[in-house]
């Protein structure tokens, strides 16, 4: 079956990224290969395009898209938090750019045996690299977290106003029937937010929830953001689309405090604290999709991007 992938954003990421023939990209989310795709046209055979993601499947699904055994492909099983390791490896000091588009692939949202989507019934995985057994599960989380952990997790990351109630029925209910299946989770949203009234949103910004407590994405964001700015030349430029509030916050921040020239007391009136701008930012407010973007790939309606320069 193929699968249906529009890249978010695609003329702005190239615009951003300011590619050239020869130049070293690293696209840290690679996905179907989407963006890596538009990337290869512009860098041309003497540039190099190193390739991360933490599931196996979209690598395979990419290295059909852009070329198998292609000399100047480098596509690695691994997280854009491991960036720094996998430049290493191949002897690379630096890089001219790095994409990091934060959003599920098509292939996650639409496939039902990972367990991403209310749309369609699956078991409760939501996990981006599968390939770790012992790695938790939503399912593993919804039958273990206690009541406290779970309102923690709808809260501050689905912004969900019933955090207390749903925690509270997700625990009664597990002690009568444990969590297995994406079905299950739905069931329990779809009490406090019956299906006739539009229930999209809130189950969305549930699921989302689960998804990013299993894979830690906000500690991971941290991290990869900095090796991503480590791996960076000077005039290397890195691009970041976000799809949630708290990501877009995270990014904003670690771009604000790498801009500021000084971190001295506001009393001081000579700064002797050494601290220097790191980097010139190129979006001073965030490039989001125009309406026919949105109309053609509904998915890329949430979609924040911000571009930076290292100077």
């Amino acid at each position: 079956m193929k699968i249906k992938h529009i890249p978010v954003l695609k003329v702005e990421v190239i615009d951003y990224l300011n590619l050239d023939n020869g130049k070293i990209i690293v696209d840290g989310t690679l996905g179907l290969g989407g963006h890596s795709e538009a990337i290869l046209k512009k860098i041309g055979r003497g540039g190099k395009l190193i390739g991360l993601d933490k599931d196996i499947d979209n690598l395979e699904s990419a290295k059909l898209r852009l070329g198998e055994g292609r000399k100047n492909v480098y596509l690695f099983n691994k997280g854009f938090e491991d960036l720094i390791e996998v430049l290493s490896n191949l002897k690379i000091k630096k890089a001219d750019g790095v994409l990091l588009d934060l959003g599920l692939s098509s292939v996650h949202v639409d496939s039902s045996e990972k367990g991403f989507s209310f749309r369609a019934e699956g078991p409760l995985d939501m996990r981006f690299n599968r390939s770790d057994i012992e790695s938790m599960t939503a399912a593993d989380l919804l039958n273990s977290y206690s009541e406290k952990e779970l309102m923690r997790v709808l809260k501050y990351y689905a912004e969900e106003k019933k955090f207390v109630q749903i925690s509270r029925k997700i625990v009664e209910i597990r002690k009568i029937k444990l969590f297995r299946s994406t079905k299950d989770l739905k069931d329990i949203i779809e009490i406090f937010y019956p299906q006739q009234r539009n229930n999209h949103h809130h189950l969305a910004r549930i699921f989302q929830s689960i998804r990013i407590e299993v894979n830690n994405e906000l500690e991971v964001l941290k991290k990869g953001l900095d090796q991503a700015f480590q791996a960076l030349r000077k005039g290397g430029r890195m691009v970041v689309i976000s799809y949630h509030s708290l990501e877009d916050r995270i990014v904003k921040n670690y771009f604000r405090e790498k801009f500021r020239a000084c971190i001295c007391p506001s009393q001081k009136i000579i700064c002797d604290c050494g601290k220097k701008r790191e980097l010139k930012i190129l979006t001073k407010k965030p490039v989001i999709p125009n309406n026919e973007e949105i109309f053609q790939n509904p998915r890329s309606r949430s979609a924040k991007l911000r571009a930076i320069e290292k100077i």
